[in-house]
């Protein structure tokens, strides 16, 4: 099979919790193929413009290399959940976002999903941005 696996995360636009800083997302496998050792890491990003400057990205949260996530697999056509919990890295990106640091500003999450198609073991990745509200 030549064909890639297809990954989405979902929602994909709009996420809504019962909490700012916790929410679930799923995985939805719409390709053709299964995919295995599947790992989801997460980077929390605010983002600032000022005047006449480039954007400026400024990290927060743990910076780490293992995967915040695990699956071991995912049928084609399978959706499976997980969920997002960040309460102390949220309260961080608050205080900046409310801070008096001039120009705007916006929160962000970047998921980097990588995964391995089962027949061959091929590995394959991709990034999902979300803008917080």
């Amino acid at each position: 099979l030549s064909q890639e696996p297809v990954i989405r995360i979902l929602p994909e636009k709009t996420v809504i919790g019962n909490d700012v800083a916790s929410f679930r997302l799923s995985l939805k496998n719409a390709g053709l193929s299964n995919i295995i050792d599947i790992e989801i890491y997460e980077d929390y990003f605010v983002a600032q413009k000022l005047p006449d400057k480039p954007i400026s990205l400024y990290r927060f949260g743990i910076f780490s290399i293992q995967p915040n996530h695990i699956i071991s697999t995912i049928e084609k056509g399978q959706i499976k959940d997980f969920q997002i919990e960040f309460k102390e890295t949220h309260k961080q990106m608050l205080d900046f976002f409310l801070s008096d640091a001039e120009g705007f500003k916006t929160k962000l999450l970047r998921l980097i999903v990588r995964y391995k198609r089962e027949m061959d073991d091929r590995e394959f990745s991709f990034a999902k941005v979300f803008f917080m509200i």
